[in-house]
């Protein structure tokens, strides 16, 4: 067996095996981030039913922290979903920074 020195190039096995590992990897972050988005959703039903009462007891005056929270939310499922599709490598928060 040959060992390989720091400045050659891995062999095609190697680069093989090293993708292999991070598309596992991948799909761990997918399921944790798919429970996240489960998780999302129920919040957002909850705040959607919450804002709606609160608008009929304020006379159509929304709640300004829940519509910029619901804003927030929106970007991150925009951030999982182009995660979970492959669009982008950056992971969703917790998993990665909120951008």
């Amino acid at each position: 067996m040959t060992t390989q020195s720091s400045d050659t190039a891995p062999t095609p096995e190697a680069a093989a095996d090293t993708s292999r590992k991070h598309v596992w990897m991948r799909g761990f972050y997918m399921i944790i981030t798919a429970f996240l988005i489960g998780a999302a959703q129920s919040v957002l039903v909850l705040l959607a039913l919450i804002q709606f009462l609160l608008m009929l007891i304020s006379r159509g005056e929304p709640n300004a922290q829940i519509a910029e929270f619901g804003e927030t939310l929106g970007k991150w499922l925009v951030q999982a979903s182009k995660f979970q599709t492959a669009k982008s490598e950056d992971k969703p928060w917790p998993l990665g920074p909120l951008t």
